[in-house]
């Protein structure tokens, strides 16, 4: 729910056109402050029936009429605060002092946390009770408002009657808050921070938008304001109130007098800093020191990019360090682990960038700032090493600034050398340690995007490439010598990356050095390439499959004729495929041989057809649509005839890994690249969903759910169980959600189609992305997809599809408040708002939560 409510207010704040960027902050800024106020609600009803519970069992124990027992001798018994048991019982032994009940009620779950500890748990609505339905109230509301303001734009509503309407609103919703803050607390709460939050939209609307109110009387009142609530929150002891009281102050001179003097502003921020850090520490607010964390960095980068000038260059240095220092030495006292840690690392991340910006990338002082960071927390790390959480943190901190000076003192090709030395150096000496593992592989990713693009000269672009890839590699492997699940992962996508700087890096540097020769030369360095790995292929799992790419430096030498549409080359084809064809079913070649000389026909019979198309029409939606049906037609069929070819049973493994995969990998890539194709259909006429290419593009994420679920793979043949172990060693769950994102994609792009086409725009996307119409049909499509997974996910228990829907619901949000909003069409936005919205009450109420997972078997008796 935190992020509907953000939304909410981004979307209130939006409303004021004039100064959009900071209605949107504000806006976003009180909406959670909203969410907060409804979650401690929540927690504070859990702990008062939880009291309520304790102290009525407490009474009736305490109450409870003493009974006197029958016993064989005449002394009176004492008399005891629990009841006696049945008579003929034994006495029971006095009771203890503090009396408890004998029925006790099975143990509640944990309550949740007071108000006053974190504030920043991982929101549950993912997995807890629907929030979709007040999502959708909201959207609703949105859309209302949005009919609202284009009432106002009419001048339908005169503008004070309209500010007086909020004022008298806000001090209504004030006046109840705090009637009812002894009855209905939490409630209350909720009522006083949304009368101050309206209080502070007028403010601002009637400086800014209206211009009724000057600078000084605004900042006046803002800071009144945020007094006044800081006062509310400390007598009710109310973070929330606290939260939105800092907000206002922090908001206060920008809304009201941005052009003020620098000094003035920091002197401003660093009182009203230190306010709230004493305030959140006193009380023990962690998500106020957060909150205040957050604005002073925010709203300091904010006045730099929009206020800064150079010759404030040092009051703002002075600043930009004062403010690094209080919030990075304050000791870690958060309840929540968490907020220690956004807290520890949070500070010298944003220190960093505005850093940058100031000193406007200059590399000398750059590289001095990162090494006395690295020194500074090297200090820290020597000061505090009994610590061991918060020393780990130094030190690695101090490993990252360390490395980040390295390119910045270095020029690129040498800095991203010793970065990729310094990678391997980690994951070497970090076996045991899996942030300097994981640090390592990241440098291998970097390294080459550092030095890649900035290579001097072909000769350097190659020798470059092959250490890089060679340093790459090398670090897979060790990571994929380590338990974790994770760093396998890392190792195989690290491999494949590294792989591509070998082969990609090489070949572009052969090509400039040899531009006659260049494709000769690029299969000599990819055929040496591939000798080289499968000669190494004993070193480890990640090098063996390389091996297996021998073949495909003679594809292009096979395809030449082909690709020049010589009058021989399909007859030299066919006379190729009849040799092997006897030579694979007398066994005389191997599996590799097998479904290389499959690929390559497979890319012949593509060639042919896109060849006669593009001859045949002259709307060259044809033959692009032939680029990747046939592909993903020949692997279709490789799957038919799987289980009845002896060759491919025998070497299943071999054939799923150098024929199946290259096709669908290639199917997959021609899928992404052919969304944005306009896809006209003549001489056909245009059928929405229905034209060539949507429905060839249909075959890839069809075939992928026939191939590569689970219940494709066991009622498939041999090449579905070898890609079964194949798939496998990815996460769990990744192949599913990857078809998913492949059918929403051509779903997306189907219908930009037909809106453009019905709409008469061109199909390109900034003309999209400014049409309101297919803006909103895109919005409507998504919500219907989202339906959708939700209803099979309950009929059929899946729960990460239920989740895969819920995640796509997001995206709408996202995608409603980021571009529909910004549209220039009312009508446009007040439907997708109002559609969406009344999409996502009709999901809370059919499928209001996912379904329940699966319980494990309970253990046998005696077990």
């Amino acid at each position: 729910m935190v992020i509907a409510y953000v939304l909410l207010g981004a979307a209130l704040g939006w409303l004021a056109e004039s100064a959009p960027f900071a209605g949107l902050l504000l806006g976003a800024a009180l909406g959670y402050l909203a969410w907060l106020a409804l979650d401690i609600q929540v927690q504070l009803k859990t702990l008062r029936r939880d009291l309520e519970d304790l102290a009525r069992r407490t009474d009736l124990a305490a109450g409870a009429e003493p009974t006197r027992g029958h016993a064989p001798t005449p002394r009176p018994v004492p008399l005891d605060t629990s009841p006696l048991s049945a008579p003929g019982e034994p006495p029971k032994s006095p009771p203890l002092p503090r009396p408890v009940p004998l029925d006790a009620p099975p143990a509640r779950s944990r309550p949740a946390k007071l108000e006053g500890g974190g504030g920043l748990r991982w929101p549950q609505w993912l997995v807890g009770s629907s929030p979709w339905a007040r999502v959708g109230a909201v959207l609703l509301f949105i859309g209302t408002g949005l009919l609202t303001k284009y009432a106002a734009d009419a001048g339908l509503l005169p503008i004070r009657l309209r500010l007086a309407g909020v004022v008298i609103v806000a001090l209504l919703l004030l006046g109840l808050g705090w009637r009812l803050r002894r009855v209905r607390r939490d409630y209350a709460l909720v009522l006083q921070g949304t009368g101050i939050g309206l209080l502070y939209l007028t403010v601002y609307a009637g400086t800014a938008l209206y211009h009724l109110l000057s600078p000084p009387a605004a900042l006046t009142l803002l800071v009144a304001l945020s007094a006044a609530l800081a006062l509310l929150a400390t007598l009710q002891r109310a973070q929330v109130l606290a939260g939105m009281a800092a907000i206002g102050g922090f908001l206060a001179p920008v809304l009201s007098a941005p052009d003020a003097p620098p000094g003035l502003i920091f002197a401003y921020d660093a009182l009203l800093g230190a306010g709230v850090l004493l305030l959140a520490r006193a009380r023990h607010w962690d998500g106020l020191s957060l909150l205040g964390f957050t604005f002073t960095f925010v709203i300091g980068g904010l006045w730099g990019f929009f206020r800064y000038r150079p010759e404030a260059f040092w009051l703002t240095e002075l600043a930009l360090i004062g403010f690094f220092l209080a919030y990075t030495l304050l000791p870690p006292r958060a309840r929540d682990a968490r907020v220690d840690a956004v807290l520890l690392f949070g500070p010298p991340l944003a220190f960093s960038l505005l850093q940058s910006a100031l000193l406007l990338g200059e590399r000398g002082p750059l590289t001095l700032s990162a090494l006395l960071l690295a020194l500074f927390y090297a200090a820290r790390f020597a000061w505090s090493r009994d610590q061991r959480v918060p020393s780990e943190a130094y030190r690695a901190l101090a490993v990252v600034f360390v490395t980040l000076s390295v390119p910045l003192g270095l020029e690129a090709v040498p800095g991203g050398v010793v970065w990729a030395l310094e990678g391997v150096a980690l994951a070497w000496a970090g076996r045991s340690l899996p942030f300097y593992r994981r640090a390592g592989a990241a440098l291998q990713v970097a390294g080459p995007l550092l030095v890649l693009p900035y290579a001097a000269g072909a000769l350097t672009l190659l020798w470059t490439s092959v250490l890089l890839g060679a340093a790459g590699l090398l670090t897979a492997t060790l990571l994929g010598q380590s338990r974790p699940l994770l760093d396998r992962w890392l190792s195989r996508a690290l491999g494949v990356w590294a792989l591509l700087v070998w082969y990609g890096g090489g070949a572009l540097a052969l090509w400039e050095l040899r531009p006659d020769s260049g494709w000769g030369a690029v299969l000599m360095y990819w055929s040496a390439s591939a000798l080289l790995m499968a000669l190494l292929s004993g070193a480890g799992d990640l090098l063996r499959w390389p091996a297996r790419l021998l073949l495909l430096p003679a594809l292009p030498l096979l395809l030449t004729d082909a690709l020049l549409d010589r009058p021989l080359a399909t007859w030299a084809a066919a006379v190729f495929f009849a040799a092997q064809a006897v030579l694979l079913s007398r066994g005389l070649l191997g599996g590799a041989h097998g479904a290389g000389s499959y690929l390559l026909l497979s890319t012949l019979l593509t060639l042919e057809a896109v060849q006669g198309l593009a001859r045949a029409f002259i709307n060259p939606t044809w033959a692009q649509a032939a680029l990747g049906a046939v592909p993903v037609a020949c692997a279709l069929l490789l799957f038919e005839l799987s289980p009845r070819a002896v060759h491919v049973r025998r070497h299943a493994t071999a054939w799923a890994l150098g024929a199946a995969l290259p096709l669908l990998g290639f199917g997959v890539l021609w899928f992404l690249l052919a969304l944005g194709v306009p896809g006209d259909s003549a001489p056909l006429p245009f059928v929405p969903l229905l034209n060539p290419l949507d429905l060839c593009l249909l075959l890839v994420p069809l075939l992928g759910v026939q191939l590569l679920t689970t219940r494709g793979l066991r009622a498939g043949g041999p090449l579905a169980h070898a890609l079964e172990r194949w798939r496998d060693a990815w996460p769990p769950g990744l192949m599913p959600h990857a078809l998913g994102v492949l059918f929403v994609l051509w779903w997306s792009a189907a219908l930009l189609r037909a809106a453009a086409r019905l709409e008469g725009i061109p199909y390109a996307f900034g003309d999209l992305l400014a049409s309101g119409a297919a803006q909103a049909v895109l919005s409507l499509g998504w919500s219907v997809v989202a339906l959708a997974a939700m209803l099979w996910a309950r009929r059929s228990g899946e729960r990460g599809v239920w989740v895969f829907g819920a995640v796509l619901l997001g995206a709408v949000l996202l995608k409603l408040f980021l571009v529909d909003l910004a549209g220039s069409g009312t009508l446009a936005r007040v439907v997708s708002f109002v559609g969406v919205g009344l999409l996502m009450l009709l999901i809370g109420y059919l499928v209001p939560a996912p379904p329940r997972a699966p319980e494990p078997p309970a253990p046998a008796d005696g077990t």
